[in-house]
């Protein structure tokens, strides 16, 4: 009985001659104005006197959540309390005054969040740049990445992708139903989430200090900004021409959908992909010189003859061995000796190879020709052709 008059007397007074109704969310519900506060409060006018209306329990887990208007029903998403934030939708009742359950489809379920913006167009709702419980430090808390989009259509919730824009050093001047604006000590910004579209421009010297309110007229093109003189505390009425709005610094991305996160992946294992093969091939490459080779980044030394024979392997794949006999033949000694000596001089070019490239098989291969069995011609074997060599 006691915890029921403390209620009724402090916590849910009746007539509120003293609260400003320009700090409440007011909502034309089939005719009549609605005052909502920042927990679970209604209030409405009556006999020229503000009352509170509503039967719920002045609770505090819906601290700060995003507000609409839906076919005369006001629905609440999000909101803080109890070192957590909501992820579900509630609205209130003008019945049984009290808040209900607002149920939807998910194609996504939230993680939730609390103290962000919205913007709206006919049948969509964008909730963005909120802010979510810590989960290690529940008493702090970080900024809300996740941009959620509600179809008041078909009731259902989806996530659009992923906040690309710092909005936590930022400061909220005005929204209408599309669009929200802000600024910072440099740039002021205009962000469209429909478009999915950050619009940067210069920022004029009226934004510097002690804003109290603003609004963005967009049949005039104005902004109607009040701000509150340090000096004298007078309050100072401005306009100021949005004109500059045509010419932006620069335009960028709201936030990145989940197809360029996986686009953004992709690219990024491409990259990597990309970068391992050139810098293996930079590693393995090959470079044959008149008198050297360089493989894997070491230099051998070879006889001028040696890589000549192996150059025109390189460029023809095969060889008469009697032309393997004109690089290394010397006019003193016999037919025969020669043809001893060539056939010494291929066998120790192919085994400094094999071992160079630290082959399987002989590199070079002698085989009877199909054309002339009495003729002997010289071959590359399938292993060694496999590698590129830049001839220099």
């Amino acid at each position: 009985m006691l915890q029921t008059v403390i209620y009724l007397l402090f916590i849910n007074p009746i007539f509120y001659n003293e609260i400003d109704t320009t700090k409440l969310k007011s909502f034309d519900l089939k005719g009549e104005e609605y005052f909502f506060g920042g927990f679970n409060e209604v209030f409405r006018f009556e006999n020229d006197s503000l009352r509170r209306i509503d039967n719920s329990v002045d609770s505090r887990v819906t601290i700060n959540p995003y507000i609409f208007e839906l076919n005369d029903t006001v629905i609440k998403y999000g909101g803080y309390g109890y070192w957590s934030q909501r992820n579900f939708m509630y609205y209130f009742d003008t019945t049984s005054l009290e808040w209900e359950l607002y149920r939807i489809n998910y194609d996504y379920v939230p993680e939730g969040s609390y103290s962000g913006f919205q913007n709206s167009t006919d049948d969509l709702i964008i909730f963005y740049g909120g802010s979510r419980v810590d989960p290690k430090k529940r008493i702090e808390s970080l900024p809300s990445e996740e941009i959620i989009m509600f179809n008041t259509k078909n009731k259902r919730l989806e996530r659009l992708g992923t906040l690309d824009f710092d909005l936590i050093t930022k400061k909220h001047l005005c929204s209408t139903n599309d669009l929200s604006f802000f600024y910072d000590n440099d740039f002021f910004y205009k962000v469209n989430p429909f478009q999915n579209k950050v619009s940067k421009y210069y920022k004029s010297s009226v934004f510097l200090y002690n804003i109290f309110k603003s609004s963005y007229d967009e049949r005039e093109n104005v902004f109607k900004i009040n701000k509150i003189l340090n000096k004298t505390g007078r309050a100072e009425n401005i306009i100021l021409d949005a004109g500059f709005l045509t010419s932006p610094i620069n335009e960028f991305e709201l936030y990145k959908t989940p197809l360029n996160s996986f686009i953004y992946f992709l690219l990024i294992i491409m990259f990597v992909v990309t970068f391992i093969i050139f810098k293996n091939h930079k590693k393995n490459k090959t470079v044959l010189g008149d008198t050297f080779l360089i493989h894997n980044k070491s230099k051998y030394d070879f006889d001028i003859e040696d890589l000549s024979v192996l150059r025109q392997l390189t460029i023809q794949n095969e060889i008469q061995f009697n032309d393997v006999m004109s690089y290394y033949e010397k006019s003193s000694l016999s037919y025969g000796h020669n043809t001893r000596v060539s056939n010494e001089k291929l066998d120790k070019l192919s085994i400094r190879l094999k071992s160079i490239f630290k082959l399987k098989n002989q590199p070079i291969l002698k085989k009877k020709s199909d054309i002339d069995k009495r003729q002997k011609i010289i071959v590359l074997s399938k292993e060694f052709k496999e590698i590129k060599i830049n001839l220099k």
